[in-house]
């Protein structure tokens, strides 16, 4: 304003110059010049250059002042207009700064920069300034009601209409930014910003129109859900979500263009922050992203982003619809047991859920969010909006696959039928399941506990899902229910179960118990068909302790299973499971399955003690099979050799007898068929070997020992003979079973001189020998000083000598009335008191000893033979006492025998040489008839030394007889029978002797023998 009044002063001047006729120039011009002069000025002054206008006038005029008229003609007019200038700006100043009318403001001004051409780099400041001040005022104004009618535009869906009343408004302020100082241009690339606006604005324009197609899509896609199959689904909504895809990223290449206009803003406001130029980047950011203030989306960004999001909400909300119809059939489908369709509309419903999910999956490319979770206006609406329609997207997916497994869980109820018989494994199968499926449904509860705590996470955003509570809170309450229906399906299959695991572990443990009792009765003995067959006993009992113990720790083993087992099994009907007991059915097999486990353990501390007793009696056995082995070597040691005497043959008899007893322990602890078999092979061998081997010794041990028993009892040394016929008869048994026909006949002589002579002395082995010795002998001393006294004619004395030597006798009479030496002392006494009466009496005596002989009577007739023999030694040669004493030896006790008769004789010599005979023809399986006939010989003449000789070499070759020790199995049937003995059970024991005496074998065994003695005088 300042310079439109300076001009009008100078027009003034010049005016006044003229007027008084100062010379400017002495230069004239022609008229031809001064016509191109008003010509050349009045173009200035159409152009409405006024100072180049008046700068010719004023040449003209000082050189020809005769040109005045048509000079101030022309500078009249430009007066006229510089005074209307001044005028305006007056008016200019009240409007903008009194009035504050920008509107008015800015029509002065185009009225201004209309009066007057204003040349480059000379606008006014002072304009310049008022018009920003207006221009910016107006715009704001013009900007806010502009996107007002935009946001009318929007609120109409008239997308295309809002974006082309947008465009319109980046012509405010757009002069001011392209008249930028050279400061500002220097800073900026001016025409960076308006092409990048028009390319945002085409950009967005052909989005909201170009895709018209892509609604027209999205309606068809919307419309066709309700018959599209839903396997078709995925395929057709492809294309769509790549078109969204698509727009989203386009939206994303302007969105980043539109930084261009926030780069330039930031550079001018870092230059000066009023600087004018900033208006246009201000309005166009605003254009582009509406105002900052606002709670509502505008903007040429926004509106592409509304029209994004109509289609998005279209499409989103049909699937959504389609997701929640499919998945209320699912569930009416499921909750009536419908599980077929259930399966179908529930492979539906995840069909659409994983296609709303694709759909929601377009937000991520749209939703801006910082590495502080921060995010702009438009990410925070998308996800209040949309956000938990994702997440009910998401749910709706994830409960389709928990009920696929709740499908599947219900589907293989058919597999847990307890229809028919269905075995226990069958049972046991079923519940291994049921309870790997129940896992299944923890892990889905365990999912979904997890599921709902997040659901709140949300919340701070304000995007609660709407329907996954209800879908959370159902599919809960059916995980629940199946459950329940599979806990009772469980329960059933467990109380099927109890009839049957009683039933198995009480089978079980009655076939241990079966097992442990064979087993015991290997240990403790057993008919063995073997055995019997070998033995031809069928009452042996044998023992296997060694078939026994695998079985025992088998059965061991076996017993702790059990034991396990049926702790396990307890444990499981226990559990918390089986509480819902209403029948009481598992409480009564807990209760009778719990009595089971003392009888597993008992059995199973029966089964250590047996197998421990197994174990010890086998190594027991096997010591005892040792040392059996050990002293059968030490027999066969002796008897293959050279050298053996009667010691080493006695022992080596000892060693074979204690060999056959430990393999008797070592059988009767562990039968071992193959080994009894052996080591009866060995012991009837090495016994045969060892009988035939001493029998050679024994023969003459034995003939000495008759022949000093013979001279004995000659000699009448009856004792000393018994003694040597007894030391014969044990020397021959030891190689013979039989006895010795010889013997037998001296010991039978030899018995009836003992008998007849019994009580006739005093043996040192009486108990009484010493007091009855001490009496005779102090009958003798008195006898001897009777006699004495006698002798010295001392009668009386000598008579009471007597008297006192017949009361000593009296007191060995008492215990010893057949004495002889009492009985002898007594006649002596008799005789030499009153020998005429002794010898009137000794006839008496005589004839009363013969007559006690004569008696049927053996006390008698031993007295009457005493009395004989004692009267003969007083009177040897009394007639007929020697006849009598021979008789009665002869005929009546038979103590000596006749001097054999010629017949006797001829017998003896002929049965010697028929036996002879089959001697020296060496036919020695007749060896038997020939001692048959050497025993008639010695029997006709007990003298005949032949025969004798004979009989001796044929026992020397033919070998002993006796049975030295039994075979193993007869051994145990023996000692069988001296238990039996032992117990008092003597007819059993007798049935075993009478059995074992059928066996030749046993027949001659001396322990059997004697055995046999002792049952019988026990009346068996």
């Amino acid at each position: 304003m300042k310079r439109g009044l300076i001009k009008a002063k100078g027009i003034f001047l010049l005016i006044f110059i003229l007027l008084t006729g100062v010379s400017l120039s002495s230069q004239e011009l022609s008229n031809k010049e001064i016509r191109a002069k008003m010509d050349q000025a009045q173009a200035f002054f159409n152009e409405k250059d006024y100072d180049s206008a008046i700068q010719i006038l004023t040449e003209i005029l000082e050189n020809n002042p005769e040109r005045l008229d048509q000079a101030v003609n022309l500078m009249d007019r430009i007066l006229e207009i510089r005074n209307l200038y001044n005028e305006k700006y007056r008016e200019l100043i009240t409007e903008l700064y009194d009035n504050e009318n920008p509107g008015k403001a800015l029509e002065l001004i185009e009225e201004l920069e209309q009066l007057e051409k204003i040349p480059e780099g000379e606008y006014p400041v002072e304009l310049r300034n008022a018009r920003i001040a207006a221009e910016f005022v107006y715009n704001k104004i013009a900007l806010r009601d502009m996107m007002d009618e935009a946001k009318s535009l929007l609120d109409q869906k008239d997308y295309a209409g809002a974006l082309k009343l947008y465009q319109t408004g980046f012509n405010l302020g757009r002069q001011t930014y392209l008249t930028a100082n050279e400061t500002i241009v220097s800073a900026i690339d001016k025409s960076a910003v308006p092409r990048a606006i028009n390319q945002i604005y085409s950009e967005a324009l052909a989005i909201v129109k170009d895709e018209a197609g892509l609604t027209d899509q999205i309606s068809r896609f919307n419309v066709s859900l309700d018959t599209l199959p839903a396997e078709s689904v995925a395929a057709s909504l492809s294309g769509i979500l790549e078109k969204m895809e698509e727009l989203s990223a386009r939206r994303k290449e302007f969105f980043d263009q539109s930084s261009i206009v926030d780069q330039s803003l930031n550079r001018i406001i870092s230059i000066d922050d009023r600087a004018p130029e900033r208006f246009f980047l201000d309005f166009s950011k605003i254009l582009l992203f509406g105002w900052t203030d606002s709670d509502t989306f505008e903007g040429i960004i926004s509106t592409t982003d509304l029209f994004w999001e109509d289609l998005f909400s279209s499409l989103a909300g049909a699937i959504d619809r389609k997701l929640a119809g499919t998945y209320g059939d699912a569930s009416l489908a499921y909750g009536n047991n419908d599980l077929r369709n259930a399966g179908t509309s529930f492979s539906h419903t995840l069909t659409y859920a994983v296609a709303s999910i694709r759909v929601y999956n377009l937000l991520y490319s749209r939703i801006t969010i910082g590495p502080d979770f921060s995010r702009d206006l438009y990410s925070s609406d998308l996800i209040e909006k949309y956000y938990g329609s994702l997440v009910d997207a998401r749910i709706y997916a994830r409960v389709t696959d928990t009920f696929g497994t709740m499908i599947s869980l219900r589907e293989s109820f058919v597999n847990y039928s307890l229809t028919g018989n269905r075995s226990i494994d069958d049972l046991y199968n079923m519940r291994r399941t049921i309870l790997s499926d129940l896992p299944r449904i923890d892990e889905e509860e365990t999912l979904w506990a997890t599921i709902g705590s997040s659901l709140n996470w949300l919340a701070p955003y304000n995007a609660l899902p709407e329907k996954s509570e209800a879908v959370y809170n159902n599919v809960n309450r059916e995980l629940g229910s199946l459950r329940n229906e599979m806990k009772g399906i469980n329960l059933s299959i467990l109380t099927r179960l109890t009839d049957r695991e009683y039933s198995r572990i009480e089978t079980a443990l009655s076939g241990y118990e079966k097992a442990f009792s064979e087993n015991e009765n290997l240990v403790e003995g057993v008919r063995d068909a073997d055995v019997i067959a070998y033995t031809g006993n069928s009452e042996i009992l044998s023992t296997f302790p060694d078939r026994a113990l695998p079985g025992l720790t088998a059965l061991r083993e076996n017993l702790d299973v059990l034991l396990g087992e049926t702790e396990s099994v307890l444990e499981t009907f226990k559990s918390e499971e089986i509480l819902q007991d209403e029948g009481g059915k598992i409480a009564e097999f807990i209760d009778k399955t719990e009595r089971i486990i003392p009888r597993i353990t008992a059995l199973g501390d029966d089964t250590d003690n047996l197998e421990n007793r197994a174990r010890d009696n086998i190594f027991r056995a096997d010591g005892f099979e040792n040392q059996g082995t050990k002293q059968l070597s030490e027999v066969r040691t002796i008897v293959n050799s050279t050298r053996a005497t009667k010691e080493s043959f006695d022992r080596a008899r000892e060693s074979l007898k204690d060999a056959n007893n430990s393999f008797y322990q070592s059988f009767s602890l562990k039968e071992n068929l193959a080994l009894r078999k052996s080591v009866d092979s060995d012991l009837a061998s090495l016994q045969q070997a060892l009988i035939d081997g001493e029998n050679r010794l024994v023969v003459a041990d034995v003939r000495n020992f008759i022949n000093l028993g013979k001279q004995s009892y000659i000699d009448r040394q009856y004792s000393r003979a018994r003694v040597y016929m007894e030391r014969a008869q044990n020397r021959w048994l030891t190689t013979n079973s039989e006895d010795h026909p010889e013997i037998q006949y001296w010991m039978a002589l030899i018995d009836i001189a003992l008998k007849f002579d019994q009580g006739r002395t005093i043996s040192p082995t009486e108990p009484l020998y010493d007091e009855m010795t001490q009496f005779l002998n102090l009958a003798f001393s008195n006898f001897n000083k009777g006699v004495n006294l006698l002798a010295g004619n001392k009668r009386d004395e000598a008579i009471e000598a007597f008297g006192q030597a017949l009361s000593n006798l009296e007191n060995v009479e008492i215990y010893m009335p057949r004495n002889e030496d009492a009985s002898l002392l007594r006649l002596r006494i008799a005789q030499i008191i009153d020998p005429q009466q002794f010898r009137a009496s000794f006839a008496e005596r005589v004839d009363s000893a013969w007559k006690k002989l004569q008696s049927n009577s053996s006390t008698s007739q031993s007295e009457g033979y005493g009395e004989l023999i004692d009267l003969s030694r007083l009177e040897p040669n009394y007639p007929g006492l020697q006849n009598k004493i021979a008789v009665a030896e002869y005929d009546i006790l038979k103590t000596r025998r006749r001097p054999p008769d010629p017949a006797k004789l001829a017998e003896s010599e002929r049965y010697y040489k028929l036996a002879l005979e089959i001697v020296e023809s060496a036919q020695r399986s007749s060896y038997y008839l020939a001692e048959q006939y050497l025993d008639l010989a010695i029997s006709a003449n007990p003298e005949n030394s032949l025969a004798i000789s004979l009989k001796d070499r044929i026992q020397v070759d033919t070998g002993g007889s006796s049975t030295l020790v039994l075979p193993t199995a007869l051994e145990n049937r023996f000692r069988e029978a001296q238990v039996l003995y032992e117990q008092g059970n003597f007819f059993e024991a007798r049935f075993i002797v009478n059995e074992l005496k059928k066996d030749s074998r046993a027949r001659n065994y001396p322990p059997l023998l004697k055995l046999e003695e002792r049952l019988a005088s026990k009346g068996y």
